[in-house]
C-alpha cells in the first residue's frame, strides 16, 4: 500500500518512529531478508511474459543453465528439482520475437541439452502484501487458514485487474529515457530520483 520509497509514511502507518523503521529496513536489506525492486508492467513495454520449465538431459544441468543465460531477456532463472530436474525461468520477450523465443527453447531439445520443456505465456503477476493476521505472534509461526481461503475464493465476484487479463496488444508506451529510469529502479528500488538523474 505504501511502498518502500517513503519510510516516513510507513512509520506513520505503523505508529513507529521513522528512525526505527529506517534501521529495521536497513537491517533486513543487509541480512538478505528483504529485497526491494521495481516490478514494471511489461505489457505496456511491448514485452510478453513467459514462464518456462526445462527438464535437463541427465548430466547437462549446468550446460542448460549456461545456454539459458545467453538469452538476455530473462528476469528470473534458477535450477529446479523434482518433476523438472533442470531449470525454471521467467522471460519478457518482445511481442514480435515470441515465435523466435519458442524456436530457441525447442532448439535446446534438438541439441540434446533439454529433455522436455513446458512454456507458458502469461500476463503480469500481482503481488499480495503480507497480512498481519497470517502470523501468530504468540507461537511465532505462520498460520495460513487454507480452508477459509478456499471458501473465500468461491465467494469472489467481479472482474480481474487489467494486469491479469490477456491484452489485445502489447503497445510500447515508453521511450528510452523511461527505460533507463526503470532499469535503475529495477536495480535498486530505493534509489533516489536525484541519483537516477545523475546516472541517466
Amino acid at each position: 500500500m505504501l511502498g518502500p520509497r517513503n519510510l516516513a509514511l510507513i512509520a506513520k502507518h505503523l505508529e513507529m518512529p521513522t528512525t526505527t523503521v529506517r534501521y529495521r529496513v536497513q537491517r533486513m536489506l543487509s541480512n538478505s531478508i528483504l529485497f526491494l525492486h521495481l516490478n514494471p508492467y511489461h505489457t505496456f513495454m511491448g514485452l510478453k511474459k513467459s514462464v518456462v520449465f526445462f527438464e535437463a538431459e541427465p548430466g547437462y544441468e549446468d550446460l542448460l543453465v549456461k545456454c539459458l543465460r545467453m538469452n538476455d531477456f530473462w528476469l528470473y532463472l534458477s535450477r529446479s528439482y523434482g518433476p523438472y530436474e533442470g531449470c525454471a525461468g521467467i522471460w519478457t520477450i518482445p511481442k514480435e520475437k515470441a515465435g523466435v523465443f519458442e524456436e530457441f527453447t525447442d532448439a535446446l531439445i534438438d541439441y540434446g541439452v533439454a529433455r522436455s520443456i513446458e512454456l507458458n505465456w502469461s500476463t503480469c503477476f500481482e503481488g499480495i502484501p503480507v497480512q498481519k493476521r497470517w502470523f501468530d505472534l504468540k507461537d511465532s509461526a505462520w498460520a495460513f487458514d487454507w480452508n477459509e481461503w478456499k471458501n473465500e475464493v468461491k465467494m469472489i465476484e467481479g472482474t480481474l485487474p487489467y494486469t491479469l487479463v490477456e491484452p489485445d496488444d502489447w503497445p510500447i508506451k515508453v521511450d528510452i529515457e523511461d527505460l533507463l529510469i526503470i532499469k535503475e529502479l529495477e536495480k535498486n528500488g530505493r534509489a533516489t530520483l536525484t541519483d537516477i538523474a545523475k546516472v541517466i
